[in-house]
């Protein structure tokens, strides 16, 4: 079978990944002058592009991400120069997009390939030396090789600072790292990292993989809060799977010299969609608000408690997640509908139990819970959900037009806030894009506001009435 779909309201001339549920990357092609080549397509000068693919299942639920077309970036520490005694060099490389993948590195000053050495731990410099090396990252992308030459005078008089090469001071205890001050197991995929290090440290890096690929050198603090599944702190995976973490860390003095690796692990139990704010706790209940209404998820659901809602739940692009859904698939199952196991994750079986569940109660089986569908899960009882007008988005990031672009249940929030009110963005599915944008701007130019499109602090007071 061939579906085609034509996506719009893009970034002008931009090249986007195609992922199709149940479908390979080679039967997805462009139609209608876009060009795709596996699954790498090119929006026009309007922001639309079209494509079609062979296969894929019933539901045809696909997403649409910014591709990653730069190469990374890698960095020789210490820099190339002329130094007084061997020297360990440490090769880092940085990939804001996709992730680093691997570093490639010669010392006898032939251009490396992927065929040359990998790069694995730091490289000391005995002698002269001419270091080429390059990175690779997950989107197959390839940087430029680049080439520091050092040289090594062991005459003395280089210039350097007495003890520049000498390791960190070894505190008492040793170089160590307390994850969650001691804890073995969290629920929380946010943890916070205490450090045991002299006082000569200046610089650190903190890795999760252990080859510290993933990994950047940052300045020193005792104290730090870090994403278990994240590379550079910054770049988080949507799902944190359970299971044992280990945390790695290298201290630095100012010359750049490293201790030896520091290690500490810990066990993340039902934190599959957990994707809480460094600022909760892990005995805090997440808390929605919208406006003067406020949910707080039910963590224990019987048959007698009200589900409430404060926004229709559906199977879209990205997809739904939160607290509320996985609230929805404990109600679902209580009563005899599979919607698998709750993990806030608004996919095919949970609409398929959500289907079911209407078919058998005579209500349209458009799997999306609305007003109707929740009265009858709640057996009548009063309900609140997102078709009231007076509903305003709970915001607690600024949102705007970006790359990558931004994605989440609050600009889905967003998007049906405008909509509600009258302000065009299309149909609401979670990404902040042009139309978007426009819809914000024409919001903020009818109430007076600096009409920029971003949805800060001024812009989010005037939608909660404040």
């Amino acid at each position: 079978m061939i579906t085609d779909h034509v996506v719009g309201d893009l970034n002008n001339n931009t090249y986007y990944i195609i992922n199709v549920t149940g479908a390979s990357a080679s039967n997805i092609s462009g139609i209608n002058g876009t060009t795709c080549t596996n699954a790498v397509c090119q929006s026009n000068s309007s922001g639309t592009l079209s494509f079609e693919y062979n296969g894929g299942y019933s539901t045809h639920t696909f997403d649409i991400v910014l591709a990653d077309i730069t190469p990374p970036v890698t960095t020789a520490t210490p820099s190339g120069g002329t130094y007084g005694a061997s020297r360990d060099v440490i090769l880092s490389c940085l990939d804001d997009s996709s992730g680093c993948n691997h570093t490639y590195y010669t010392t006898d000053g032939t251009s490396p390939t992927t065929g040359s050495t990998v790069y694995s731990a730091s490289i000391t410099i005995l002698s002269n030396t001419t270091l080429k090396f390059f990175s690779t990252d997950l989107a197959g992308n390839s940087e430029t090789p680049k080439t520091e030459t050092y040289i090594v005078s062991h005459g003395g008089g280089g210039g350097m600072l007495a003890g520049w090469s000498n390791l960190p001071i070894t505190p008492t205890d040793g170089f160590k790292i307390f994850v969650n001050s001691g804890a073995s197991t969290t629920t929380n995929r946010i943890v916070n990292l205490n450090f045991n290090a002299g006082s000569d440290v200046k610089k650190i890096a903190i890795s999760l993989t252990g080859d510290f690929n993933d990994a950047s050198q940052e300045n020193y603090s005792s104290t730090k809060q870090i994403d278990l599944c994240s590379k550079f702190g910054v770049i988080k995976n949507p799902t944190c799977p359970n299971g044992k973490y280990t945390i790695y860390a290298k201290f630095y003095t100012a010359s750049g010299i490293a201790s030896p690796i520091a290690t500490s692990s810990i066990t993340l139990t039902n934190g599959a969609t957990n994707t809480n704010s460094p600022s909760q706790t892990e005995s805090q209940t997440p808390t929605y608000n919208f406006g003067t209404q406020t949910l707080t998820p039910t963590p224990s659901l019987t048959p007698s408690t009200p589900l409430t809602l404060l926004r229709i739940l559906k199977l879209v692009t990205p997809r739904m997640w939160g607290d509320d859904i996985k609230a929805l698939q404990t109600f679902l199952n209580i009563k005899g509908y599979d919607s698998g196991t709750p993990d806030g994750n608004f996919g095919p079986k949970t609409q398929a139990a959500v289907i079911a569940f209407q078919t058998a109660n005579g209500l349209v089986p458009d799997g999306s819970v609305g007003s109707n569908t929740l009265k009858y899960l709640n057996g009548n009882q009063t309900t609140t959900t997102t078709t009231s007008p007076t509903i305003q988005p709970s915001v607690t990031r600024t949102l705007k037009l970006s790359i990558p672009i931004m994605i989440g249940d609050d600009v889905l929030t967003l998007q049906t806030y405008l909509s509600t009110n009258g302000y065009d963005v299309g149909t609401p599915d979670g990404i902040f894009g042009n139309k978007t944008k426009s819809a914000v701007i024409a919001f903020q130019t009818a109430n007076s506001l600096t009409p920029d499109g971003i949805v800060g602090a001024k812009t989010k007071a005037v939608m909660e009435g404040k």
